[in-house]
């Protein structure tokens, strides 16, 4: 399946977009709900799947994920679990809050540096983390590049989406 899965709550799906675009841009396959998901089977089994056959795991950490962890604590777990590098990206939180506000998650994380997403956008940390997961093993074949205009408003956090999942 993919190299890396995109763990996020729904609100931060115009974040997980952008940041799927920037990686597949440099060669990494990746893997997110919204856009892998089959209609009709069963989403827990599909994630779960995805979780199982990825190298990496990318925690995209907001606000909304803090205050809201439901979402993404089984998708968490299962990578914990499944012995998963657990990739910390903090979207609109600091360190303190995510460690304060998840402790569990951060512990899970273990040490593994995260990285924030600045206010400039992914495409700002995209060679950081491409580094990142080059060290976790997985094969990168082109360099990053900057995001095309139509994902633009989307890297700056664009309009959120009301779908739940």
């Amino acid at each position: 399946m993919a190299d890396v899965f995109i763990c996020h709550v729904e609100e931060d799906e115009a974040v997980a977009v952008a940041l799927a675009g920037g990686l597949e841009a440099a060669g990494v396959t990746t893997w997110y709900y919204e856009r892998d998901t089959d209609p009709g089977p069963s989403y827990l089994v599909q994630t779960g799947d995805a979780i199982d056959s990825c190298t990496a795991m990318i925690l995209l950490i907001s606000s909304v994920a803090i205050s809201n962890p439901k979402q993404m604590r089984s998708e968490i777990f299962h990578g914990y679990e499944r012995d998963k590098g657990l990739v910390p990206i903090l979207v609109d939180v600091t360190l303190t809050e995510f460690q304060q506000g998840q402790p569990e998650w951060h512990r899970m994380a273990g040490p593994a540096a995260a990285v924030r997403v600045p206010e400039s956008g992914i495409s700002a940390i995209m060679d950081r983390l491409i580094r990142g997961l080059r060290s976790l093993g997985i094969s990168v074949t082109a360099v990053a590049t900057p995001p095309t205009p139509e994902r633009g408003a989307a890297e700056q956090g664009g309009p959120r989406s009301g779908r739940r999942r």
